[in-house]
Formats: structure tokens, sequence, C-alpha cells
């Protein structure tokens, strides 16, 4: 691949990312900001006003559990510039433009003589990924690190190394999804990797030590050694309400209400420490769910089509109009309608274009990505399938195996954009080590 090539994807991503970076400056620095980001940004003014993983300014100031320190870091080392979110959004773009480009080299690695250039443009151009450049969200660093780490994997032939550790470990300190996945990705690769004994290990080591390192000093400040509270917010009051709203026909709020109150009732006493209070909020969740096999099969299949075939227009209205007024559509987490949808078209007609755009290129990369899957899973060379296939796996499960919705699919994207210059019509070649 050509470096003309490489700059030729840089530039169509950083463009697209830009553009909606620009709109959004007319509704001011707020703009990029969403719930989430608050708690993000408060521990970042906390590190770089006091050095302590503390929030400063936003929610409860106080020491947070739920979230893990990789992206309030990244935050932090933008204050000394400025305070204003308009400028790590910017790095963001530059970031994920940047990551197109690292995509379309570990396709070349992958496939060599594929279009390789394909990869990185299905993930420049996707308008899903685009529009979460520009928000202080995790999944920008999230993707950048796993997409390094692929390419650092697949350059030389499968060789996991200390880079893809490195990647891998840090990865999880941004968002904790990615924390149980080295076990599973090095065992898969242990029988096909082709690094010394030595440079697995240490590659190993760094991607359980990092994420390591944040659990045990949890076991300092809260006597418990995991990593963060976050799953048992979300097992309870977004996955088991949706499924008790499915369940029992009442609206997902009610639900989470009704939870809070049981909760109340057989705890009498405040919880120690919040990851206590994360697994009573867990068991709650697990008993509920298990007493419903059918409500959570139903929603996680609604959740599952969401996240894959979602266009997200809502969020991409907000960006490039963000002036104006948004539309509101009263749609349950658990359900398929297609109403929000519906809602942007009538209220914004120019949005078909970018429905039929995002839908278009889904539909390609899916069919591509579908392809190039069988093409690995048939391939005599191993080593690429553990690589590519697993991890995308792991993400799928992950992701459909709970609530979900479309910005679930920014982490996944990557793969299917790997995947897709293969299923174009070229193998991957023999492996010289079958």
């Amino acid at each position: 691949m050509t470096k003309r090539a490489l700059l030729a994807v840089f530039a169509a991503a950083l463009a697209l990312r830009l553009g909606l970076w620009l709109r959004m400056g007319a509704a001011g620095p707020q703009a990029h900001l969403r719930p989430d980001s608050l708690g993000y940004v408060g521990l970042a003014r906390g590190l770089a006003e006091t050095g302590r993983f503390a929030s400063l300014g936003f929610d409860e100031p106080g020491i947070d559990a739920a979230r893990t320190p990789g992206y309030p870091l990244f935050l932090a080392l933008h204050r000394p510039i400025s305070d204003s979110p308009r400028w790590p959004a910017l790095t963001q773009c530059v970031l994920d433009s940047g990551a197109a480009v690292l995509l379309a080299l570990a396709a070349g690695a992958l496939a060599p003589g594929s279009p390789a250039w394909l990869a990185g443009l299905l993930y420049g151009l996707d308008p899903m990924t685009a529009a979460h450049a520009p928000l202080l969200v995790t999944e920008v660093p999230f993707n950048w690190l796993m997409i390094l780490g692929l390419w650092l994997l697949l350059r030389k032939g499968v060789s996991p190394g200390p880079g893809w550790g490195l990647c891998l470990g840090a990865a999880a300190l941004v968002r904790p999804i990615a924390a149980y996945l080295w076990p599973v990705w090095g065992f898969a690769l242990l029988p096909w990797g082709r690094s010394s004994k030595a440079r697995f290990g240490l590659g190993l080591f760094l991607a359980a030590l990092i994420p390591g390192l944040w659990c045990a000093r949890n076991l300092g400040v809260y006597g418990q050694a995991s990593l963060s509270t976050v799953t048992g917010t979300n097992l309870l009051f977004y996955e088991a309400a949706a499924v008790r709203a499915s369940a029992e026909g009442i609206p997902s709020s009610e639900a989470v209400r009704l939870f809070k109150a049981e909760l109340a009732l057989r705890y009498r006493e405040p919880p120690a420490t919040p990851f206590v209070e994360s697994s009573q909020r867990k068991a709650l969740a697990r008993e509920y769910l298990l007493r419903h096999p059918g409500a959570v099969m139903r929603v996680h299949a609604a959740a599952g089509f969401k996240m894959l075939f979602g266009p997200g227009l809502d969020l991409l209205a907000e960006e490039l109009f963000p002036t104006e007024p948004g539309v509101q559509a009263q749609v349950e987490l658990h359900q398929v309608t297609g109403q929000g949808t519906r809602a942007l078209l009538q209220r914004r007609p120019g949005l078909w274009l970018a429905l039929a755009w995002t839908m278009a290129l889904l539909a390609a990369c899916y069919v591509l990505a579908c392809r190039g899957a069988w093409r690995l899973l048939t391939d005599p060379d191993r080593s690429k399938t553990a690589a590519v296939l697993l991890p995308a796996a792991y993400l799928l499960v992950l992701s459909v195996g709970g609530w979900a919705y479309y910005r679930f699919r920014v982490p996944l994207w990557p793969f299917a954009a790997l995947l897709a210059p293969l299923g174009w019509g070229h193998r991957t070649s023999p492996s010289p080590n079958p």
C-alpha cells in the first residue's frame, strides 16, 4: 500500500471529523459533552489541580470508584493548554483519523495484496464512528489503542509482544470491557504466535499488570481488588431495568424506581463501600434476570439488532444542527420501533442522505466482513483466526449479551472494517509455520 493511499485515508477521515467538530463549535464548548463526560472532566480537573484521582466540579466531589484513570488522564494532559472541551475533542479527531491509517496498515499485514485501504475508508467514513470523535467519551482512545495493538500484533506475522500487551492493558484502563480480554486472547494465541516465549510472556504480563495495578489501588482504598463498580450500575439500572420493562409492560424509568425501592428494603444499612453497593446491585439484577429468561432473550435480541443496525441519526442531527432544538421521541430501550428515526426524518428531511449512507456502509461492510471471517476460518494459518476473530467475538458477545445501543457498535467497527478487504476476494498468505 502506497503512502499516497494512506494519506488519502487520513485526509478523508479527518475531513469528516473536522467538519463535525466545526459544526459543533456554533453551539459552544458544551456541545462536546455528554452525561458521561461530566464525571471524566471532573476527574481530569482533580488530577491536574491536586494530583489525586478525585472529582472536582462535577457530580459529587470525591474519589471515584466507577471510572478508571485512562480517559481522565488523557483529558488532564490538555488542561495546561485550555480547560475547554474543544481541544481534547480536536485531538480525538486527529487520533481517530490516525486510527483509520493504522487499520489500513493492519489490514495489509493481515492479507498482503488485498485492498487494505478499504479498511481505513470504511472506518474513516463511517458516520457513527466519526460522530463520536468530537465527543468527550472513551470510544476514540479505546479504539486507537486496540487498533494500534492489532497492527503491532499482525505486522510481522502474528507476533504478540510487549507493544501488543501494553496497548491491551492501557485499553482496559480506558474502558474496563477489555480487562478480561487478555487471558482469552493470550490463550488462543499461545499455540500459533510466532514470538519467542519471552516476548509473548512479557506482552501478557504487561496486559495484566496495568489493570492489575488499578485493582491494587482499589484494594488499598476500598478493600476490594476490582477494576470498577460500573458493572453493578449497568446490570441493574440498564439491562435488568430493560428486561423488567419488557416483562411487566412498564416504562424503564418505573423499572429503575422499583429496583431502587427493593434495594432500600433489602439493605437497610448504607453500603460500606461503592464495591459493596455494586455487589448488591448485581445480586438483585441476577435474581430478576434468572426469573425471566424469555424476556432476557427478547431484550438481548432487540438490543443486539439496534446495536448492529441502528443508524444513530439522533446523534448525527445534534452535531449537524447543534443550535436547533432536538426531536424528542419516547422510545423504550427494549423496543425496536423506528419512532426516533421517523421523527427525525420528518423534521429534517436532509438526514435521508445520512441514513442512506450509513445503511449502505453497514450493509457493504457486514457482507464483506462475513466473507472475510469465513476465509479466515477456512485458512490453514490459524494464528490469524485467533488474532482477529477472537477479540471481535469477545466484544460482540459482551455487547449483545447485555444492554446495548448503537454506541456499542463503535468498538466493534474496527474489526468489521479490518475483515472487509479480505472479503473483497483475497485470501491470506499461507503460513510459513503451519
